[in-house]
């Protein structure tokens, strides 16, 4: 009996999977074990003198693909709380069969790219005045750049930014795992699907696909949300460490590495200037524009860089004498605050309803059962494009909403940290979530029960 007999997901016309899940997937589940309670049971285990008999009133279960609401007060009698609730919760088993498909639709690209846009011109010379610097000196020699990306699903956001940073650096580590840091469940490694796509040829040339196994990560412990995501990057830090010899990509104490998510995207002047320009301290840090979304606000982060409150504290960078001696994780919090990159973005919270729930399953500080939630309200285009726009008013995140502000409402000093990729200016018809209004139709048909 399959777990889930099909998903057919859609987004707009030309975004769409007819994908077909059988109980190979994840263990067969069997009738009498389905976590629903009416979905218990065929016909004749329901007659059986082991099970009684369904009071009459009570409509028999459909052999016909559904998707499942429960109401409320049946939430905790399967294991999945409430919305909103902090604790996670078990998931049914059938929710995760739903990463593949989901994801493989947010690797799809839509609409065609603007061949006439290229990259705006880099100056000639470093200006070297951003407080990481030692104001106006210029190193002898151009840095190397490493970048420790660590990546998921997020297809478009990779497209942008290797657009961005094409050119301007010595290698790309992209860090996938084969677990999601969750609760380390199965997910495909998606760039084994984006590197024969036409929009990333010749943008693949510097970049290295590092795949962390199941095998690499212990189970994850209650009281460390982040253990799974560290353990990414002490496996990205022990590659790139073998590899800095000079047979292999010949690195300096000098040269830099930068670790960051691939949501957080430092731009051309800021690696231009990384390049170049004298750093004060062996760590330091970007200041990175989060719009949450929608490219006409900004966001004050919990840790943001000292003297300006919209700029969060990443990516961090190294020197690699720093990451010889240190863990090289990013960090959050650190000493360093004062000095930091102006010319980023933090591009989380996109507002694509796929990408939404894939990272409820899969992110560390998320949690599974708000998918669940999202799911059981997606059955028709229009409650996709309801859900859309839930997420793009941070309707889940009501303590966020007082901490953004119209682009128009900021001081010219807090304006200096607002950045925005060249390649996604120049297509906003491609990446339609970004602006706010836009309708992106989802189509999701999420068959949670056990179907009989």
């Amino acid at each position: 009996m399959p777990c889930l007999r099909s998903l057919p997901i859609c987004i707009g016309a030309d975004r769409c999977v007819d994908t077909v899940l059988s109980s190979y997937y994840f263990p067969r589940m069997s009738s009498s074990r389905s976590i629903f309670p009416w979905n218990r049971g065929n016909a004749a285990q329901r007659s059986s003198p082991k099970q009684p008999s369904r009071p009459a009133t009570r409509r028999a279960v459909s052999s016909a693909p559904r998707a499942v609401r429960l109401p409320p007060t049946m939430l905790k009698r399967v294991g999945l709380g409430l919305p909103g609730r902090s604790a996670p919760k078990p998931i049914p088993r059938c929710v995760p069969a739903l990463v593949e498909p989901l994801a493989r639709v947010a690797a799809i690209p839509t609409g065609e790219t603007n061949l006439s846009c290229v990259p705006p011109p880099l100056p000639e010379q470093p200006a070297c005045t951003d407080s990481a610097f030692v104001r106006g000196r210029r190193r002898a020699r151009p840095a190397k750049i490493v970048l420790l990306v660590l990546f998921s699903f997020e297809a478009d956001l990779l497209e942008i930014f290797l657009r961005e940073v094409d050119g301007l650096v010595h290698k790309i580590v992209l860090v996938e795992s084969t677990v999601g840091h969750q609760k380390l469940l199965p997910k495909p490694i998606v760039f084994d699907w984006l590197r024969s796509q036409p929009r990333f040829a010749g943008l693949t040339d510097r970049l290295e696909r590092l795949v962390v196994p199941r095998t690499a990560y212990q189970e994850r412990r209650r009281d460390d949300i982040w253990h799974a995501e560290v353990t990414a990057m002490d496996y990205a830090r022990a590659h790139i460490l073998e590899h800095a010899a000079p047979a292999k990509w010949n690195l300096t104490d000098d040269d830099l590495v930068i670790n960051g998510n691939v949501d957080e995207l430092l731009g051309r002047r800021a690696l231009f200037e990384l390049q170049r320009c004298e750093l004060m301290r062996p760590v330091t840090s970007g200041a990175l524009w989060m719009p949450l979304g929608t490219l006409t606000r900004a966001f004050k982060p919990d840790w943001a860089v000292a003297g300006q409150p919209f700029g969060f504290s990443l990516p961090t960078i190294y020197r690699l004498s720093a990451l010889r001696t240190q863990r090289g994780h990013r960090l959050f919090r650190a000493p360093y605050k004062g000095q930091f990159v102006l010319g980023g973005i933090h591009l989380t919270n996109t507002p694509f309803v796929p990408l939404v729930v894939l990272k409820a399953l899969s992110a560390s500080e998320y949690h599974s059962s708000d998918a669940v939630a999202r799911l059981r309200r997606l059955r028709t285009t229009a409650d996709a494009d309801a859900e859309q726009r839930r997420v793009e008013r941070l309707q889940d995140h009501a303590n966020w909403i007082g901490r953004t502000v119209p682009l128009h409402r900021l001081s010219s000093q807090h304006r200096k940290v607002l950045f925005t990729p060249w390649f996604l200016a120049c297509n906003r018809a491609r990446f339609p979530h970004t602006q706010q209004g836009r309708e992106m139709a989802v189509l999701v048909a999420p068959y949670l029960a056990a179907i009989s």
